[in-house]
């Protein structure tokens, strides 16, 4: 019987998939030529947080301190809570995910203009769906064979059909990865409800 713990596209397995073909060491080089300042820009869904998330331990082991992390998307204000993790959090680099310039422009380029005066020095790592005012680090992408691949590494046994099924789904989430192993997840139970 299929239960939450037995799903191969559960969330603890998903968040147990590292982010692909990704030189760290190159990524971590250049955000230091930039004063440890950059933007990780990708849609929805493409694995901005999975990249964050890796980052963030690449960089602790680097510069041998705690690097914080602030997300914003479940924040009432995303705004005003990033300029005041800013002016509060006293770390060299701080990384910041979901919801910077989400919304209104104009607004989000004078909490840019104060963002830059309350950082100082400090680095200031961000993702975001669209470019913001610090050099583009990476580009998050998705496509079918990256999907499937990751899709096998969670269930190895997938049938051809499995295979077909997976394009479908990406498809019909418009490339968003997390939206398209919820599906799946979703699929899962269905396919062990009707099986005999």
């Amino acid at each position: 019987m299929m239960t939450p713990r037995t799903n191969p596209f559960r969330t603890s397995k998903l968040d147990s998939l590292p982010f692909r073909s990704v030189d760290w060491n190159r990524i971590c080089a250049r955000l230091e030529e930039l004063n440890f300042r950059g933007a990780i820009i990708g849609p929805h869904g493409t694995g901005k947080t999975t990249f964050l998330f890796e980052l963030q331990t690449h960089l602790e082991r680097k510069l041998g301190i705690p690097v914080p992390y602030i997300h914003l998307a479940e924040k009432p204000f995303p705004s005003l809570h990033f300029l005041w993790s800013l002016a509060t959090i006293r770390s060299p680099v701080c990384i910041v995910d979901d919801g910077v310039a989400e919304g209104n422009q104009l607004w989000w380029s004078l909490v840019w203009r104060i963002a830059k005066i309350v950082l100082g020095e400090r680095g200031l790592i961000v993702s975001a769906h669209r470019p913001v005012p610090l050099p583009t680090i990476f580009t998050t992408r998705v496509n079918p064979p990256l999907f499937l691949e990751l899709a096998r590494k969670l269930k190895p046994e997938m049938t051809e059909e499995d295979r077909k099924v997976c394009d479908e789904i990406l498809s019909c989430c418009n490339g968003n990865m997390r939206e398209a192993f919820l599906e799946l997840y979703d699929r899962e139970f269905e396919i062990a409800r009707v099986a005999p």
